[in-house]
């Protein structure tokens, strides 16, 4: 039996509304709607939420769900891709930071062009990965929310 099925034989059983089991969970009636469905997989928080509410063991929910498996890994891996686009990002901006605090404190003339430049593209470039970053959350955000 598909998690879809399961998720909603076991509100049904308990004789809950969409809408209570939506207040439980803080999600909308089409997420929900939309999981029992099957038209879109719960993510694993909301699994373990309904575990809960449903009194059923995570094992009775995910059990031979090869689906919900597979877009586990691939949340995985996105978070990793986030994670580590945002370390990325932070040191970018603070080894530009400490640059900029090195030539203040070592009173070096930040008339010359070519250092504003190098510093500018330090900011610029710590900006664009953290909205790579933001992007590729949202995405998977997006995602969940249809």
């Amino acid at each position: 039996m598909a998690i879809s099925e399961k998720i909603r034989n076991a509100r049904v059983k308990l004789k809950l509304s969409q809408e209570e089991v939506c207040e439980k969970l803080s999600i909308s009636r089409q997420t929900l709607s939309n999981w029992e469905n099957d038209k879109y997989l719960p993510d694993i928080l909301s699994v373990i939420k309904m575990s809960q509410i449903y009194n059923m063991s995570l094992d009775e929910l995910l059990k031979d769900e090869k689906e919900i498996i597979n877009k586990l890994e691939k949340d995985t891996q996105l978070l990793k891709k986030y994670k580590t686009l945002s370390i990325v990002a932070s040191l970018v901006l603070l080894l530009g930071s400490i640059i900029a605090i090195i030539f203040k404190f070592l009173d070096i003339d930040t008339s010359n062009i070519a250092i504003n430049i190098v510093l500018a593209l330090f900011v610029i470039l710590s900006t664009i990965l953290f909205g790579i970053a933001v992007c590729i959350y949202n995405k998977k955000e997006n995602k969940e929310e249809d």
